[in-house]
């Protein structure tokens, strides 16, 4: 084991040791400030080069106001001469569709309960009877019928439905 020799290593005097041991506490203290500095200016540096260009800006601009003045002529078009829906038309309709559309689920369901207690008897599968009858099922016709969600349910587009409310004129989902 080699030692180094000690005796020819000067030690400070406890005035030096408290004068180093405040440099070492000013020193860590002015890197902890600069460090925050740093970590403050790389997020405005961040934040900077992530907001949209100028030109981008200018680009987006021009195409909400084609939009904009698209949006107006079609407006225009329709005019004030336009029948307006009242709302005892609108209720009247909303009724009538949500009556159809229960009347529609019944016999997809009354019929879906006699095909598959066909099936049970037969030991055959839905699919594989349905296509020795030559049934004709609302999903192989695409029918706008199984498409159309209930008036109660909320429309993925705008989100009017049951989850829509108004309060003071604002909408909220």
């Amino acid at each position: 084991i080699f030692l180094c020799r000690q005796d020819s290593i000067e030690i400070p005097d406890e005035q030096e040791m408290m004068q180093m041991d405040a440099d070492i506490t000013g020193k860590a203290q002015e890197l902890k400030q600069l460090t925050d500095k740093r970590q403050e200016l790389e997020k405005q540096i961040f934040a900077l080069n992530s907001a949209i260009s100028l030109s981008d800006a200018i680009s987006k601009c021009d195409e909400l106001n084609e939009e904009i003045a698209a949006s107006k002529k079609k407006l225009e078009s329709i005019g004030p001469e336009s029948e307006q829906v009242t709302e005892d038309e609108k209720k009247r309709v909303e009724d009538q569709y949500k009556k159809m559309r229960k009347e529609w689920m019944n016999r997809k369901r009354t019929a879906k309960d006699i095909l598959d207690g066909i099936c049970e008897g037969s030991g055959k599968k839905p699919k594989e009877l349905v296509e020795e009858i030559g049934l004709e099922t609302d999903e192989e016709q695409d029918s706008a019928l199984a498409q159309l969600r209930a008036i109660d349910e909320p429309n993925r587009r705008n989100g009017v439905g049951k989850n829509h409310h108004t309060k003071n004129g604002k909408d909220y989902y």
